[in-house]
């Protein structure tokens, strides 16, 4: 074979392997930001399926616990979007220090807050067993999966996926 049909095949494996890495990456932050905004059955077991799966473009941290000491962080290497605003990871965690927040599945995003609320249809939530600041009311079930948004400062907000107060 010739060098030129060498150096192509060469291109070919490596766009068919890059292309291949970067459909699976954007199949992943996809599914992240499906757990985050409830649109999944179970957005904490899809949070541990991801961290299960080794992928390229991920830091997974584990605790290996069960139960509420459970604690898995999901760093993406590229930026997390969501109507504008950009986050790094995904945790899973039945504690946070976030005041007034009590998602589960949750990341912290840098972007305007207000952008986010209209676009997912949130309005402030006044009750005491709130998810965030504002979360899309769901009704129907006695436990129903819930986005919450906290609005931490200007331009920084945490928002996720809980239920039942994370309980």
């Amino acid at each position: 074979m010739s060098k030129v049909g060498c150096c192509l095949i060469t291109i070919f494996i490596f766009f068919g392997i890059t292309s291949h890495a970067v459909a699976d990456q954007i199949t992943v932050e996809k599914k992240l930001l499906d757990a985050l905004t409830c649109q999944h059955d179970s957005p904490a077991d899809l949070i541990r399926e991801i961290a299960r799966t080794p992928s390229a473009g991920l830091m997974i941290s584990n605790n290996q616990q069960e139960g509420y000491d459970e604690k898995i962080a999901i760093k993406t290497k590229h930026e997390l979007r969501l109507y504008g605003a950009r986050s790094h990871t995904v945790n899973l965690a039945f504690e946070n220090t976030i005041r007034n927040f009590n998602a589960t599945v949750y990341s912290v995003f840098k972007g305007n807050p207000q952008k986010v609320i209209s676009a997912l249809k949130l309005s402030k939530d006044q009750s005491e067993a709130r998810i965030g600041d504002y979360t899309n009311h769901p009704t129907g079930t006695e436990c129903p999966a819930t986005i919450g948004l906290t609005i931490i400062n200007k331009s920084t907000f945490a928002l996720g996926c809980g239920w039942c107060n994370g309980d």
